[in-house]
């Protein structure tokens, strides 16, 4: 007889200790390998709750970071939108009810808010589009009107003066303009700016014909950069920008004076003479006196505005000429004091009556060829045979005779 030991004799780690006798036997065999397939199963049940430990260990803090972000959130929140009670001690009334009047985003803010648009004319020409309140002192508009009206001339004759530039260089001095060599030769005259302002990269000479610059003109590289700041600062401004729907302030004409003055300083970062319009025009100490650009200026004291027919009375609102809607435009015409009312419009504008002229006189001249011509060769044609329709019904249609 063989006597077992049913004490347990293994350890935690591995099947229990058989005695040889059992374990040689193919029943021991599978008990110790259903223990290796439980301790197995048991190990890796232990790595999945550990997985799931360190899991939820993770949740938690996402959890926990997710609460102290809202509660972040809401700190921030409040402290940006103060309570009702709160609002009316910390924002002054002004501020809740005025719009902001300055920056780009204030314009969108007040475009949004439907404003009157109106689109100023000098004479039957069509300048800008300036969008404004009902609420705004006729007095104001007028000053902001004109500002921006004298601002785009100025632009205009910079820009017209910066192309001389880029063409034929600085200007000379008063007292040589229109001479010519000789008489510069003779007079023994110097221009003492000619050699500090050279433009950069060197100059190109290029004769002005006029006799009003040096000749001295900046190379194709700086030609380049003047030329296409003429062309930006000149669409800015440009009376397009009224058939485009685009309103015009005074930031954007500030901008293209911007533009101007660095491309200018660029290729002359010495500076230009200070008898130069282009240095006259940026420092407003032009001189437009008995000249045609100088009518075209009207200062802010003489201006007037006029609508259907009337004057905008300066110690007036807006509102008591429109009325208090604000989706409102209205075409004002500038004009200057003591010129009287502007002239109405023409029903027909010039280039309407041109088409109509042309018109009437290519009909004229059809009728005129027509009247001229006597061939009746067209009663020919079958379309003007009267008794085509009587043939056709008695079948004696397309016959031909021919002799047999």
């Amino acid at each position: 007889m063989l006597s077992i030991d049913h004490r347990p004799s293994h350890s935690s780690d591995g099947p229990p200790n058989l005695p040889p006798e059992l374990s040689a036997q193919p029943g021991g065999v599978r008990m110790r390998s259903d223990w290796q397939t439980v301790t197995r199963q048991g190990a890796r049940m232990r790595s999945d709750v550990q997985l799931a430990s360190r899991l939820g260990a993770r949740m938690r803090s996402d959890v926990q970071l997710a609460s102290r972000l809202g509660a972040h959130m809401r700190s921030n929140w409040q402290l940006a939108v103060p309570p009702q009670a709160l609002r009316r001690k910390l924002i002054p009334v002004s501020l809740e009810t005025s719009p902001r009047k300055c920056s780009v985003c204030s314009r969108q803010a007040t475009r949004s808010a439907e404003m009157v648009r109106l689109h100023v004319k000098r004479g039957d020409e069509s300048q800008f589009l300036f969008d404004t309140t009902v609420d705004i002192p006729v007095e104001d508009l007028i000053k902001q009107v004109a500002a921006i009206y004298n601002r785009r001339l100025k632009v205009d004759r910079l820009c017209l003066e910066i192309g001389e530039l880029a063409e034929h260089g600085i200007i000379i001095p008063p007292n040589m303009q229109g001479l010519t060599d000789e008489q510069i030769t003779e007079l023994k005259l110097k221009d003492e700016w000619e050699d500090k302002c050279v433009p950069s990269g060197g100059s190109v000479f290029k004769k002005d014909e006029i006799g009003r610059r040096n000749g001295h003109a900046p190379n194709d590289n700086m030609k380049k950069v003047l030329q296409n700041t003429v062309e930006e600062a000149k669409s800015m401004v440009s009376k397009k920008q009224a058939e485009a729907n685009v309103c015009l302030t005074m930031e954007m004409v500030k901008d293209a004076l911007d533009q101007l003055r660095g491309a200018v300083m660029i290729v002359y970062p010495m500076g230009l003479p200070p008898h130069d319009p282009i240095r006259m025009e940026f420092e407003n100490n032009e001189d437009l006196s008995g000249t045609q650009a100088g009518q075209l200026v009207i200062e802010e004291s003489d201006a007037q505005l006029w609508w259907a027919g009337k004057e905008l009375q300066r110690n007036k609102k807006l509102s008591d000429f429109v009325g208090k809607n604000e989706k409102t435009k209205i075409i004002v015409k500038i004009q200057k004091r003591g010129h009287g009312a502007p002239a109405r419009e023409p029903v027909v504008s010039d280039e309407e009556k041109r088409n109509m002229m042309m018109y009437y006189h290519r009909r004229q001249e059809e009728l005129k060829k027509l009247e001229e011509d006597d061939d009746i060769s067209y009663l020919n044609s079958d379309w003007a045979d009267n008794n085509s329709l009587k043939r056709q019904f008695q079948g004696v249609n397309n016959i031909k005779w021919r002799p047999k």
